[in-house]
């Protein structure tokens, strides 16, 4: 028979082993903006996004800027989460065509270093699980973002924080395709 120490040591020793398992198989890496573009033969296809979202399979934000011939538009993504909608928001021209007044808002913080939070107020879309920003919200956002200030954004209980390394080149060449 065992002795009790030896016992205990043995369960110590798995469930460390297991722990080590469990946060192996749920690897983050460090974010980065990525670009990824189509282009075809005709400009009036082109199109381009530039995503900053962690590698991990788990629910997280990430964020999307998206350029075609039908503009420029950023989204707050939900990955494997849903945004709760805000019935209280301000009235906000959102310049997006939808046929139906039954339009959804979120609540998002963004809290940018040693500033008060930004209040903001993006359209809810596909299951609410895409958040769109105002054009005003979108342009604040890049325009700090190509000055190298990094932020947080809070959506209900979950949080990223973007980082603005590499945004400029990745923005640039968002921009560069022919649309």
């Amino acid at each position: 028979m065992k002795k009790p120490l030896v016992l205990h040591l043995q369960f110590l020793f798995s469930l460390v082993a297991i722990g080590v398992a469990i946060c192996s198989c749920s690897k983050t890496t460090v974010s980065q903006w990525q670009l990824e573009s189509i282009i075809t033969r005709r400009p009036c296809f082109n199109s381009g996004r530039i995503l900053f979202a962690p590698q991990t399979d788990v629910p997280h934000i990430e964020l999307e800027i998206v350029r075609s011939q039908s503009g420029m538009r950023f989204y707050i993504n939900l990955i494997l989460l849903s945004a709760k909608p805000c019935d209280n928001h301000p009235a906000v021209d959102y310049n997006v065509n939808y046929k139906t007044d039954d339009c959804k808002y979120a609540h998002v913080n963004i809290v940018f270093a040693n500033e008060e939070k930004w209040d903001v107020y993006p359209r809810l879309l596909a299951g609410w699980q895409r958040l769109l920003l105002a054009d005003e919200v979108s342009e604040a956002l890049i325009s700090r973002l190509c000055a190298g200030d990094s932020f947080n954004i809070y959506v209900n209980d979950y949080q990223i924080a973007i980082v603005a390394e590499d945004f400029v080149q990745s923005y640039e060449a968002l921009l560069a395709i022919p649309i």
